[in-house]
């Protein structure tokens, strides 16, 4: 944001006649610098802080007031340089160290703003004055890496050279604050600026795109006034508008800065109604121009809390946002501060409020990316969570602010703010943003019941599944053709078990757990006959952990499927088999691969099978299944698949 506009709030900008009264007459260019510096002509004063640099006169606070000349033009590049200037030639160069990292941050050179805030904090011993804008480094930097879903795009019918910010989304227009020029309409020019006072202009934006179209200045009697006019905001019944202005009466206090004298003029709110189709005015009873400024207002949802900034006493420091609630009598009562959670000892600026009550505003004293940036807290009047960067896109390293957005869909939100980014048409510009919110990732399984050894698709198999060990299916019919199709949730642990009679059960694991896109596992499942004596039938995926016969998680799963083809073959007599790697001595493999049966024996007798259908027979490494023997170097993989339980048909 154009950095004369934060001072608009602090009564300066906006508080200016064209014409400047100085305490005496003086031709000397110092003070002629000086004076446009103290009443914010900051280019004339560059340039002659330029010549005195030249001249070698006052070189360290010339330097300083140049360096912050091109800071308050959004001139970064020059600010940057001037800095490296000061701080090449200054006698205590480590007391600028801070404001050229902030130059640096500003610019988006977070890296390099790190190694400044650290070798001030080194050089100084003060790290708490550069706290937040260190953190702000860190975050902008991972920001970045990982931007958010926001898609910005320049509003290039309604950016100029010039200023354009604080746009308000009516019903059927969107009103923004500009300083363009049109002669037909406006004959008040300020001559500090060589350009237009601020006014507002309405727009529409492309139903298609969300792109602002051409504008046009609005007509309304709001924006006739001497001076700066917005932005504004409109209430629901589109009657009421919240007008923020510079006072234009009589009332400006003088103020004196630099021995300079000069009038000032406050901002205030006015409120502007429709009454019998006569637009009437009055002010915000809690204006008071000869101390405060106040405006920029927002309305909670139900149009009963009135938000707006001021620098008034009793807030926390710069610019705070407060709150005034509407009264029975139809009136705004006291003032009172929107409390430390939203504002600092620096500026809170821009506050607004969505149709769900999160408030958004922007702040320089918070952890942020460069300038201003923009939060969002939700809550009401001075409590609130605690605030929320938006991070990057919406922020970015300049100032970012009057955040305001609608939803168009469920699952999309359109919406724009105001930047002075890096590449923008120049000083202040309006982005639009769209946030199509990604749909979750979609999960399934599917497949068919096959039979070994043909793998011909098998009938009357059914399937039950377990979800985080939970039953949630049991003897579910395939479709005719054999095949099953099942939706998963996200995050979750499955176990898919089939079984038929008299073949044994096929299962396996299933996890979509750290799955970020949609996925269909594709998995057939197949059983064997259980038909022939003597025939051994492996246990798919039921695995012992090195030197263990706990039964782990996993394989218990697995051998749940076992319980189950024995109690619907309630003839079945079986021998367990358990078998070791070559790893260990043999003796005492044989005797773990035992102990191991009689785990899985023990655990399926307690699941109601009768002891006298199964009997447990370790066999140690004496039946490998790849020629991992004895001396032999296998991977873990090799090992494992050798530490594996199966069973032999005895009777059936």
């Amino acid at each position: 944001m154009n950095k004369v506009y934060i001072l608009i709030l602090l009564s300066i900008y906006f508080g200016f006649t064209n014409s400047l009264v100085y305490g005496q007459e003086d031709n000397l260019l110092q003070k002629k610098a000086d004076n446009f510096y103290a009443t914010y002509n900051y280019k004339i004063a560059s340039n002659m802080y330029l010549k005195l640099i030249e001249l070698e006169k006052n070189k360290t606070k010339n330097l300083v007031n140049l360096a912050d000349c091109y800071v308050k033009m959004n001139n970064i590049d020059a600010a940057k340089k001037t800095y490296t200037q000061l701080i090449s030639s200054a006698d205590n160069p480590q007391i600028f160290l801070a404001k050229y990292a902030d130059i640096l941050k500003l610019n988006g050179d977070y890296d390099e703003a790190k190694t400044n805030y650290e070798a001030y904090i080194s050089q100084t011993g003060d790290a708490k004055s550069v706290a937040n804008s260190l953190a702000g480094c860190d975050s902008a930097i991972l920001w970045i890496k990982s931007p958010t879903k926001d898609i910005i795009n320049s509003q290039n019918n309604v950016n100029t050279k010039l200023s354009e910010f604080g746009l308000f989304m009516g019903d059927k227009k969107m009103f923004f604050v500009a300083e363009q020029l049109d002669t037909n309409y406006i004959d008040k020019v300020n001559k500090l600026k060589n350009n237009t006072y601020y006014r507002i202009f309405n727009t529409t934006n492309n139903d298609t795109t969300k792109n602002l179209l051409k504008p046009t200045i609005d007509r309304l009697p709001y924006n006739k006034e001497k001076f700066h006019t917005g932005p504004l905001i409109i209430n629901k019944a589109n009657d009421t508008y919240f007008v923020t202005q510079t006072f234009g009466g009589s009332k400006s206090e003088r103020s004196t800065e630099n021995k300079i004298k000069y009038k000032t003029k406050n901002l205030e709110l006015y409120i502007f109604k429709i009454k019998n189709g006569v637009w009437i005015d009055e002010p915000f009873p809690y204006n008071n121009v000869k101390k405060y400024s106040l405006g920029l207002a927002a309305l909670s949802s139900d149009e009963k809390i009135l938000y707006f900034v001021s620098d008034m006493p009793g807030g926390f420091g710069g610019t705070d946002i407060w709150y005034s609630e509407l009264q029975g009598d139809n009136k705004w009562g006291q003032p009172h501060n929107a409390g430390s959670q939203i504002n600092t000892i620096e500026n809170e600026i821009f506050p607004t409020i969505n149709s769900n009550d999160t408030l958004y505003f922007a702040s320089s004293g918070h952890v942020g990316m460069g300038g201003l940036d923009i939060f969002k807290v939700i809550g009401n009047k001075n409590t609130w969570s605690t605030p929320l960067n938006l991070k990057y896109p919406i922020n970015s390293s300049g100032d970012d602010f009057s955040y305001t957005s609608k939803k168009i869909s469920a699952d999309t939100t359109i919406g724009y703010i105001s930047s002075n980014r890096i590449g923008g048409a120049g000083s202040d510009d309006i982005y639009s943003f769209i946030n199509i919110k990604p749909k979750p990732p979609v999960f399934a399984v599917k497949g068919k019941f096959l039979k070994k050894p043909t793998q011909i698709v098998l009938p009357g198999v059914t399937i039950s599944i377990y979800e985080n060990d939970v039953k949630i299916v049991d003897n579910a019919i395939p479709n005719a053709d054999g095949s099953y199709f099942f939706n998963l949730k996200g995050e979750t642990d499955y176990a898919l078990l089939a079984k038929k009679e008299r073949y044994q059960s096929d299962s396996v694991l299933v996890s979509t757990k750290g799955l970020l896109k949609s996925k269909t596992f594709e998995i057939n499942l197949s059983l064997d006959s259980l038909f022939q004596i003597n025939k051994i039938i492996g246990i798919t995926n039921i695995y012992y952990d090195f030197d263990k016969d706990s039964i782990r998680t996993d394989a218990a799963k697995i051998l749940d499927g076992v319980v189950r083809t024995m109690l619907d073959n309630p003839s079945l007599e079986i021998e367990l088999r358990s078998h070791t790697d070559t790893r260990g001595i043999d003796k005492y493999n044989l005797e773990l691969s035992q102990r191991r049966a009689t785990s899985a024996v023990n655990y399926i007798v307690k699941r109601g099978i009768k002891a006298n259908r199964i009997i447990a027979e370790g066999y140690g490494e004496s039946l490998l299944v790849n020629g991992c023997k004895n001396d032999v170097e296998c991977t873990e993989e090799q090992h494992q698949a050798n530490r594996r339980t199966d069973f032999r048909i005895l009777k059936y």
